[in-house]
């Protein structure tokens, strides 16, 4: 694996942490316990990437383990990860202009060489499930979905754009130009959440020229976008492969691709208690206890 390749940094620093080669190697051991124990196919379908950012201050420890977890990720399934390092417009609204260059720079190679589709997850999230490929929760390669651009799911506050999935193609480039001009065109609506409502207001739009709907898939919250309760009180649960009476279906348990720490307070030292239990758990597949692990295989089927 060329590391140089696999871990993109855009800006002027490069803001990846250390991925020695003691890391190097865990991954690759992961990656043969994930041929063995998996219940699915661990292999890439699409050509896929990761993308996230931090800008700023270097990273903290909790951003740093959560970094740590795609980078992991992206070794085990020889993907890459693009992290935009410094601010290309002001505040939140980095993301959008980010994904858009990406878009521009995937539309510039040859059609064959492209990235088929991109992950965006904000750097408050860790990857429980290092085993499943990025290619199980996207539609099969027919007609019938070629109009599905993005992929996203619904919290209680309306869409998630913290973890979501998109085609770099023209429609998705149009589609983020449109979402970085919405506050300038429309500057008296009130966007409570910044690009998300933005986001949000377009997809459910419809113009003379387009309905952004067409485009857009709805998945289940717990399939790539799953929330912890705020504290650390589910970690023990989480190790010993346990659903607590009373929790939710939109909690991470054993088997969940990932856990998003979105809006919580103390995420710095929850994201932290997490890891530790990821450290403990090490490949879900490989414990007992399946009854409680969650593999959405057969509901991303069923959905497509």
């Amino acid at each position: 694996v060329g590391y140089n390749k696999t871990f993109r940094s855009y800006g002027p620093r490069h803001c990846f942490p250390s991925f020695n080669t003691t890391m190097q190697h865990r991954a690759f051991t992961r990656r043969a316990s994930c041929e063995n124990s998996a219940p699915f196919s661990i292999n890439e379908t699409y050509r896929v990437a990761l993308a996230t950012a931090s800008t700023g201050s270097a990273l903290n420890p909790a951003y740093e383990l959560a970094i740590h977890s795609h980078m992991t990720y992206s070794t085990i399934h020889n993907t890459s990860v693009h992290m935009l390092c410094a601010d290309l417009v002001p505040g939140i609204w980095n993301k959008i202009a980010f994904l858009a260059s990406i878009v521009i720079n995937e539309l510039l190679k040859p059609q064959s060489e492209r990235l088929e589709w991109i992950l965006w997850i904000d750097r408050d999230t860790l990857i429980l499930d290092q085993c499943r490929p990025l290619s199980s929760f996207l539609p099969p390669k027919t007609s019938a979905f070629n109009k599905v651009n993005l992929i996203a799911c619904h919290d209680a506050f309306g869409l998630n754009a913290g973890v979501f999935f998109f085609r770099p193609n023209r429609w998705v480039l149009q589609f983020f130009n449109a979402v970085l001009a919405y506050p300038h065109y429309k500057p008296n609506d009130h966007l409570v959440f910044a690009e998300q409502s933005a986001m949000d207001r377009i997809l459910s739009s419809t113009t003379d020229e387009e309905d952004y709907s067409e485009h857009f898939a709805r998945v289940p919250w717990y399939w790539f976008n799953a929330y912890p309760p705020e504290g650390n009180t589910s970690t023990r649960s989480f190790v010993e492969g346990i659903v607590p009476d009373g929790y939710e279906w939109f909690r991470p348990r054993q088997g969940d691709f990932l856990a998003h720490f979105a809006g919580h307070p103390g995420r710095d030292d929850e994201i932290v208690e997490w890891g530790k239990a990821l450290e403990e758990v090490g490949d879900v597949w490989e414990g007992t206890g399946a009854e409680a692990k969650r593999d959405v295989s057969r509901d991303v089927r069923n959905y497509w």
